[in-house]
């Protein structure tokens, strides 16, 4: 026979079945947590701005409700956060299925041909094996000889390197030039890897075929696992000469490096030449042309990119900045304001923000943290939403949140873009706690003198302590 108390409980089956977790807090106590947190000593090493709401209903049948702020109406550099304002615009502009193309021109007949010109239509992500379908294509067609092989070189509105970037990011190879007709990233990738103790670093290419011509003079040591880490490169483009310096740990892991190419017109006409040759076309001469001074001729071939949703799944998720600022100015060609104006149909002031590029590296960007709340709680409502939310990393599970958040309730549970520059860190996106309604949500941190992998870890903590939030009468 159960006991008087067993029956209440089976009766009343809820009270042991859902249990409130110990950790879980109501939403008025948030405010008095985040609070007590972003005061700590720990925290007081910068200017914070913070955001949370609930997320935008669809049907409109409530309204978000903002649960804490934190300065969230004051300007912040939010480095790479700046990537969800370009791909949002680039999304509204242009669509999830929308593919950039680039083109083969010509004019001739049979298999002489007086010339072939390759035409760029914005896309990121062409590379060297691209060409070669083209040059395969070509030889299918019957083409055996171009007098003048051509690759225009037609500029986007701003120039290919952005005046307000730091030369330290562009020698990192944090980002190279953008321009429309770009192949391999506009840069020379290598792969670093430490040896024994003293020893030279070794450096190989990614790609030894395309990289033949180039020389590397090695000045790198391998170091003790206390000493600083950091790899330095110069190009001497004339003479083709890569110089890489700089020091990585003994037994640390191997370390990739895009050299950006400064002027990568003629790498690309050397490379769409080679493919040609290497199919048995023969080249009598070639140029690049700024401005083609005849009409572009009968369409050879044409190359779709892929489908613009998987051009943001890497801009967003791998915090890409080339294909950011790519997208930037593919957006851009409708008219140079176009971003700008798709941002004030979604209610965003244009004091709430200022954009000197597309991948946030600018140290010139700002954007309130309430700016960055209206953006994303604007995306909900998009016929693309899903798109959206998953170019962003996961945390725990994918892209630059792949190993944060392990083993929390926010692991699989947010999608947030990241960002960081020196004295600089940002999260911003959306989150489903367990207990509690959908979030959106905007960390911000500037003017830090503490590092990236410290000022993090001081991010996610504030994230983990939304997560705990539950629904209380």
């Amino acid at each position: 026979m159960l006991s008087k108390w067993a029956e209440i409980l089976v009766g009343l089956p809820f009270l042991v079945l859902v249990p409130t977790p110990i950790w879980a807090i109501c939403p008025a106590n948030l405010s008095k947590n985040l609070d007590a947190l972003v005061t700590t000593p720990a925290y007081a090493q910068g200017q914070w701005g913070i955001a949370i709401t609930t997320l935008n209903d669809p049907n409109g049948s409530r309204t978000p409700d903002w649960l804490y702020t934190y300065k969230s109406n004051q300007r912040f550099l939010v480095a790479s956060n700046l990537k969800l304002i370009t791909t949002a615009a680039t999304l509204a502009q242009f669509g999830p299925n929308y593919q950039l193309s680039t083109q083969v021109f010509g004019e001739g007949a049979g298999a002489d041909w007086a010339w072939v010109r390759l035409v760029g239509g914005g896309d990121p992500s062409l590379k060297t094996s691209d060409l070669e379908k083209m040059a395969q294509s070509l030889w299918q067609q019957g083409i055996r000889h171009i007098d003048t092989l051509e690759i225009t070189s037609l500029p986007f509105a701003d120039p290919p390197l952005n005046p307000t970037w730091s030369l330290a990011d562009v020698a990192d190879g944090e980002i190279a030039p953008i321009t429309r007709l770009a192949l391999n990233r506009n840069a020379l990738p290598l792969v670093v890897t430490p040896q024994e103790l003293n020893k030279p670093l070794h450096l190989a290419w990614t790609y030894p075929e395309l990289s033949q011509d180039w020389q590397i003079v090695n000045q790198t040591r391998t170091v003790a696992t206390s000493d600083e880490e950091f790899i330095d490169t110069k190009l001497d483009e004339a003479k083709k000469i890569v110089r890489v310096m700089g020091q990585l740990r003994v037994g640390s892991e191997p370390e990739p490096v895009d050299i950006p190419l400064l002027n990568p017109y003629p790498y690309i006409l050397n490379q769409w030449r080679a493919a040609l040759s290497r199919v048995g076309i023969q080249i009598n001469r070639v140029q690049i042309q700024n401005s083609p001074s005849r009409p572009m001729g009968q369409r050879l071939y044409s190359l779709s990119s892929p489908p613009l949703t998987e051009l943001i799944n890497q801009t967003n998720r791998q915090s890409d900045n080339f294909y950011a600022e790519t997208l930037k100015q593919v957006t851009a060609t409708i008219q140079p304001s176009q971003i700008t104006q798709i941002l004030s149909t979604w209610g965003l002031a244009s004091n709430s923000y200022h954009l000197e590029d597309g991948s946030g590296l600018s140290r010139a960007n700002w954007v309130t943290p309430q700016a960055l709340i209206q953006l994303l709680q604007m995306q909900r409502l998009q016929p693309y939403w899903p798109v959206f939310q998953n170019s962003l990393p996961q945390a725990g599970v994918n892209g630059t949140l792949k190993n944060r958040f392990k083993n929390t309730i926010a692991q699989g549970t947010i999608w947030a873009k990241t960002g960081t520059l020196e004295g600089v860190a940002a999260l911003s996106g959306y989150a489903y706690p367990p207990n509690f309604s959908p979030l959106v949500f905007s960390i911000v941190v500037n003017q830090s003198n503490v590092e990236g992998s410290s000022l993090r870890p001081r991010l996610d903590r504030i994230a983990l302590e939304m997560m705990k939030l539950q629904a209380c009468p």
